[in-house]
């Protein structure tokens, strides 16, 4: 529930804040929600209904079990631009290994 992992990296603003964090997340509106909760999946499901753009970086099967696939996405907001950053491709021997920024970045 605590969000980034850059949130926790080393050095700190003078108002506790990881720098890094707030250099790459600048002028950003930014929430922890957990998705594994029915509180935290109803969130998700408000915010979508006003979204523009939906970006994640989950496997497919982990973003359908939590209903968040592009499909049911759309049935909530039929203008949403859905973009998926996954690590390996949605298909093939590697699709279901997880990825991070710094994988999908390479």
């Amino acid at each position: 529930p605590n969000g980034d992992l850059a949130r926790q990296v080393e050095p700190r603003s003078a108002t506790g804040e990881s720098t890094m964090f707030v250099n790459c997340n600048r002028n950003k509106q930014s929430m922890a929600v957990n998705l594994k909760t029915d509180e935290g999946r109803e969130i998700m499901r408000r915010l979508i209904g006003e979204t523009d753009v939906f970006v994640h970086n989950m496997r497919m099967k982990a973003i359908e079990r939590l209903g968040l696939d592009a499909k049911t996405l759309h049935k909530i907001n039929q203008g949403l631009i859905y973009c998926s950053a996954i690590g390996f491709g949605s298909d093939g021997p590697y699709a279901d290994r997880p990825a991070y920024d710094d994988v999908i970045q390479a």
